[in-house]
C-alpha cells in the first residue's frame, strides 16, 4: 500500500505536531507501507528538510516542496498566501500520483479538500477541532474519504458534531 501524508508543518519545529508526524509515518512503514511524507521547506528554513532531527530512520522518504512566496511577514493575509501556495505545490508533485493508486494521509484542511475534489482518496488526521468558521471546516471535513480521531473522546465528537458514523 502506498501511503501519502501530506502537512503544511514546517520542520524542524519545537512543537509536538513534528515528532507526531514522523513517527506516524515511521509506523506506517514498519507496518509494511510505501509512505512519502509532503512537507514545505522555506528559503529562510536554509534548504534544510528538518525531518533529520525527529529521526535518522530511513523508513520512508520525504518530499521537501520549496514554494517560492513566503507571506509569513505579511501577517494573517500572509498565512492564506503560505496555505494556498502549499495547495498549489502539493498538488502539482508527483508524489500523490494518479486517482486510485494511494492513499492521501493529511492535517491540513486544504489540500485534502481540494485533492478530495479531484477524486483522491483522502483521509484527515484529526487532532483538534476549531475554535473560529467551524461550519466552513465542518463542510471541509465531511467531503474527507475517512477520518482519523486521536482518541475516543474526539472520534464521539466527531459522530456529534460532524454527524458521521463512529467507524
Amino acid at each position: 500500500m502506498e501511503i501519502v501524508y501530506i502537512t503544511n508543518a514546517r520542520f524542524p519545529t519545537r512543537k509536538a505536531y513534528g515528532i507526531n508526524v514522523i513517527k506516524t509515518c515511521e509506523a506506517l512503514a514498519q507496518c509494511g507501507a510505501d509512505v512519502t511524507l509532503v512537507a514545505p521547506s522555506y528559503r529562510r528554513d536554509a534548504g534544510h528538510d528538518g525531518i533529520s532531527c525527529f529521526s535518522d530512520s530511513k523508513a520512508f522518504k520525504t518530499r521537501v516542496i520549496q514554494p517560492r512566496i513566503d507571506g509569513v511577514a505579511w501577517g494573517h493575509a500572509g498565512f492564506w498566501v503560505n496555505r494556498i501556495m502549499f495547495v498549489w505545490y502539493a498538488l502539482c508533485t508527483k508524489d500523490i500520483g494518479r486517482r486510485g493508486e494511494k492513499i492521501i494521509l493529511t492535517r491540513d484542511e486544504l489540500s485534502g479538500l481540494f485533492l478530495r475534489l479531484l477524486g483522491y482518496a483522502v483521509f484527515y488526521d484529526l487532532h483538534g477541532f476549531p475554535a473560529h468558521k467551524q461550519w466552513l471546516w465542518v463542510w471541509i471535513v465531511r467531503h474527507m474519504t475517512g477520518i482519523i480521531a486521536t482518541s475516543p473522546v474526539k472520534a464521539d465528537k466527531c459522530v456529534r458534531i460532524l454527524g458521521i458514523p463512529r467507524e
